[in-house]
């Protein structure tokens, strides 16, 4: 009879230690459920809708992030350089953000001239245009950047003319903070590209 009255006590001592860690359990499920899991975040876009800086709302200060800056610059500077419209204003835009970033004595600059010299966008926009698309920009080191692209040509009716084609261009960069508001509105990172070439991928 002790044994079994021993036995009793036992079970109920480890039914009671179990309720109490079930109900801790449950209390501390509840406060975790009852906890916000979302960090609202403030995206500064530019008027062409890119991402500027970022900051969580209870931030004082949104923050730049140089890499992914950087990131940016590169993709648009193939696709604005690489995009033909048919509309001379439009592209004259898209040509403008692309030569704002070449250095007037940079070995890019001289090789984009000799590129145009061959393939005038300008002539080609009367015929035909071109959407270039940026599928990856592999970050090498510090300042060289490898880039790969594709490039569909349509009629001025809106038709697929020809194959898509593919690029591949490597680049070297540089960072070089404006100094002018003329500077500070076409090129605001001051992001630069110093030298370039790109081959066409079989």
């Amino acid at each position: 009879m002790l044994r079994l009255a021993m036995q009793v006590q036992n079970w109920q001592r480890a039914f009671m230690i179990m309720a109490g860690i079930t109900c801790l359990s449950v209390v501390g499920i509840a406060y975790i459920g009852s906890q916000s899991k979302i960090i609202p975040y403030i995206v500064e876009v530019d008027k062409l809708g890119r991402a500027l800086a970022v900051r969580a709302v209870d931030g004082e200060e949104a923050k730049i992030d140089p890499q992914r800056a950087m990131y940016r610059e590169v993709i648009d500077f193939f696709e604005d350089g690489r995009t033909i419209i048919g509309d001379n204003a439009a592209m004259k835009k898209s040509q403008g953000r692309m030569w704002a970033k070449l250095p007037n004595d940079s070995a890019c600059r001289k090789y984009i001239i000799d590129e145009f010299a061959k393939k005038d966008p300008f002539t080609l926009n009367q015929s035909m245009t071109v959407t270039a698309t940026v599928k990856t920009a592999l970050k090498l080191s510090n300042k060289s950047w490898q880039v790969e692209w594709e490039e569909q040509a349509y009629t001025l009716k809106g038709e697929a003319w020809g194959p898509l084609a593919r690029y591949k261009a490597n680049i070297e960069t540089k960072m070089t903070p404006p100094a002018d508001e003329k500077t500070i509105r076409i090129n605001p990172y001051g992001f630069y590209v110093t030298t370039c070439s790109w081959t066409k991928q079989l």
